[in-house]
């Protein structure tokens, strides 16, 4: 027999579920809603100290271990407050490496992001071409953004532009955000140190960092 996807043994007055949900690292606070005796939503209010997709999972395995059900993710929501302990800016991503590698004259590009010692990966890939190429650095971020997040795919590519400066060449990343209602334009830009692409991956960053702040 498959296993159920609800609880129908759970009483949604009893505050051992609550009890159970809230000794998650992270999670400040949680409230069950059901209908006939089968969970509909299970919002969850935590702190910036782990992801929502690192709290829904431990959800999930906390409800597996305590009480044998699986729960599916998208009953589940996290709003996610500063409690004085963890700061938004502690969210920033960073850049670990990029590895490109080139077959057939396509190239795929693999960024790696790092935030709490966690890495995160986002591949993309396409033609060769020189502009091309910065595409798919910057698409690339995008996905591992996209891993970090957890959800579906809320920032496009719009454009990226090389500008050429007194101080040397800088990139700039034109992202499209399309979470909420309407669309708006993100801006990032970023110097060449040593790497055109490691340029491309700062100034992708630089345009989501601060929106993730409030997405993360």
């Amino acid at each position: 027999m498959a296993r159920q996807s609800q609880m129908k043994f759970l009483d949604p007055e009893n505050p051992d579920f609550e009890v159970l949900i809230n000794k998650i690292p992270g999670v400040i606070s949680s409230r069950l809603v059901m209908e006939d005796q089968t969970i509909t939503e299970l919002h969850i209010l935590s702190n910036f100290s782990r992801t929502p997709k690192q709290i829904i999972r431990d959800v999930q395995s906390a409800l597996m271990a305590g009480y044998d059900m699986e729960l599916d993710h998208k009953v589940i929501s996290v709003a996610q407050i500063e409690d004085g302990k963890v700061s938004k800016r502690s969210f920033r991503l960073k850049l670990k490496h990029i590895d490109l590698s080139m077959e057939d004259n396509r190239l795929t590009t693999t960024v790696h992001l790092t935030k709490g010692g966690k890495e995160y990966t986002g591949s993309a890939n396409g033609g060769s071409s020189i502009h091309n190429r910065y595409r798919l650095v910057a698409e690339a971020t995008l996905s591992a953004v996209n891993d970090f997040l957890g959800i579906d795919p809320i920032f496009i590519l719009s454009d990226v532009l090389v500008l050429a400066t007194a101080s040397g060449k800088a990139f700039t990343v034109v992202i499209t955000d399309i979470a909420g209602t309407g669309e708006r334009s993100l801006v990032g830009s970023a110097m060449v140190q040593q790497d055109e692409h490691q340029a491309v991956v700062k100034a992708t960053l630089d345009a989501v960092n601060r929106r993730l702040d409030r997405l993360s």
